[in-house]
């Protein structure tokens, strides 16, 4: 949109290359401003108080440091009869890369021109004068500035001053052309020249303002320099008006652009004003914050669109408008940690492009989090998304690799207990365990264990058993069951028997016929061994 002071279209790709740039402000507000000069200065600046007429020409540049691009924007502008109640006059032009628009004030109308469109409604002196300040800044007064100083030559007086945010308060918005809350800025600092007449009137002012703009949780910096020349100041300036019969008058709150009728719900992508009209000096009737359901009436040629608020029509900049309901970032810092293997993803939903992953404890520096469970992160030194329920803030416990020997003084299907030389105790996870033996695993077998230690489990990776066991050639069968096997593992078998009980056998040197399954029906062959303090199952048949 033309009138706004930062252009998206011309400044999107400078501020895009920017991430980072550090800039101070003035420091702490001046204890106090010469009361002479200030006065002197109010005098100077006061142009709608003190003079009757102007020409001025004012000439903005957007800059990012270190960025050879710019947004321009130029105004022409002519005033006469500020001091009179019925006779005030004003042309305006405004020049930018996007096009021109002539603007003008008459006889209690203000008439518009812009890409042919040609409209006119009412307007009072005291909404012209607002809509003026926008470009010429009619009153920048000393109360608005950090500090204020002046030297006087021998033709001119040359006024030097500095302001902020803070000292601006809600003159910040007329610096802006009203983009402040729109856009998220915040001035760090405005610093500048006033050039007078040595009976203060203006001649010339230059300024240069510092501001940064919220972009994807970032503060990014922008350079605005005005200058502003008069022309012959003080002396009187005819205004010229084209023939303003062919402007169609219409309501202050209806469109001044053609528009598309649409009757759909849109939501807001950002933090937006809502306007009376198509325009960013329109007067502000209220707001939507990001992520508000909108119900969008139509579209503007000019980029706006057309709403139902709070019973009437307003108008909210398209540039933050979406018509699918956007998902809100809130920023967060700091570390989080994969509980386990999780994809990196571009979008904050499973349909963005899978960049990468995480390891289970991998860490992972945040950035912030969204409103439908994902976490953003910094992949690569860009913005990415993981899903929330793969991270935790709490460390994850290291693993230990770890070594030791001794003999197993118990053990069950997914555990073995080994006593070392030195009587020391330990009983590890062996459901994954890779073995090593010759003819399995017997209580009283000296065992080389390896393993993995996290926190107070330890987890077999291998065990090495060469401990052989002679078979008895006459073991006597002491009785036989039959029944459902219900459980086996490494070394042990459960068998449901037909009486209603349950028994559970080693099984080491067993001879199995079948392929033995949890859920089969089998014959099982056992004897009661006293060495191991169990029973030990010799033969067993899948039935």
């Amino acid at each position: 949109m033309s009138t706004k002071v930062w252009r998206k279209k011309a400044a999107a790709a400078i501020i895009a290359a920017l991430t980072a740039v550090g800039i101070m402000g003035t420091g702490s507000q001046a204890a106090s401003i010469d009361g002479a000069t200030a006065a002197s200065y109010d005098k100077a600046v006061n142009i709608s108080g003190n003079l009757d007429s102007f020409d001025v020409t004012v000439k903005e540049t957007t800059t990012i440091p270190g960025q050879t691009e710019a947004a321009v924007k130029t105004v022409y502008m002519k005033a006469t009869g500020l001091q009179s109640d019925n006779n005030m006059k004003v042309s305006m032009k405004v020049v930018t890369d996007d096009g021109e628009k002539n603007q003008y004030f008459s006889n209690g109308y203000f008439y518009s021109d812009q890409s042919g469109e040609k409209i006119k409604y009412r307007m009072d002196k005291s909404e012209i004068l607002e809509l003026m300040n926008y470009d010429v800044y009619l009153n920048f007064d000393s109360g608005r500035l950090d500090t204020l100083s002046m030297s006087e030559k021998t033709d001119k007086k040359v006024y030097s001053l500095s302001a902020t945010q803070e000292t601006l308060g809600d003159y910040s918005d007329k610096i802006l052309e009203g983009a402040l809350e729109e856009h998220q800025v915040e001035i760090i600092t405005v610093q500048g020249t006033v050039e007078t007449t040595t009976d203060n009137k203006m001649k010339e002012r230059s300024l240069q303002t510092v501001y940064t703009i919220q972009n994807e949780g970032k503060k990014q910096a922008c350079i605005m320099s005005s200058e502003a020349v008069f022309k012959d100041p003080g002396e009187k300036v005819t205004v010229t008006l084209p023939d303003l019969t062919a402007y169609k008058e219409q309501g202050k709150n209806e469109a001044t652009v053609e528009i598309t009728r649409k009757n759909q719900t849109v939501y807001a992508t950002d933090d937006v004003n809502v306007r009376a009209q198509n325009s960013i000096t329109a007067a502000i009737i209220g707001g939507a914050s990001a992520g508000t359901a909108l119900t969008e009436l139509g579209y503007t040629s000019d980029g706006w669109i057309q709403i139902s608020y709070n019973g009437s029509i307003g108008y909210v900049s398209g540039d933050y408008i979406s018509t699918e309901k956007p998902i809100i970032v809130a920023d967060m810092s700091g570390t989080m940690y994969a509980t386990t293997s999780v994809y990196i993803r571009s979008l904050a939903g499973t349909d963005g492009t899978i960049l990468g992953s995480y390891k289970e404890g991998d860490s992972v520096v945040v950035t912030g989090y969204t409103d439908n469970n994902w976490i953003r992160v910094r992949y690569k030194g860009a913005a990415a998304y993981v899903f929330a329920d793969y991270l935790t803030w709490k460390e994850p416990e290291k693993v230990v690799s770890g070594y030791l020997s001794g003999t197993i003084s118990s053990m069950t299907w997914s555990t073995i207990t080994v006593t070392t030389a030195q009587g020391q105790s330990y009983s590890l996870d062996t459901s994954k365990a890779y073995l090593n033996v010759v003819d399995g695993l017997v209580v009283g077998d000296r065992v080389d264990i390896s393993y993995e230690q996290k926190g107070d489990k330890l987890t077999a990776t291998q065990i090495n058993d060469y401990t052989y066991h002679e078979k008895e050639e006459d073991s006597q069968i002491n009785d036989m069951v039959f029944g459902v096997v219900m459980a086996q593992g490494m070394s042990t078998i459960t068998i449901s028997c037909d009486d209603g009980t349950s028994m559970t056998f080693f099984k080491a040197n067993a001879e199995v016929r079948g392929q033995v399954y949890v859920g089969a029906y089998v014959s099982a062959a056992y004897y009661y061994d006293a060495s191991i303090g169990g029973y030990h199952l010799t033969y067993m048949s899948v039935i």
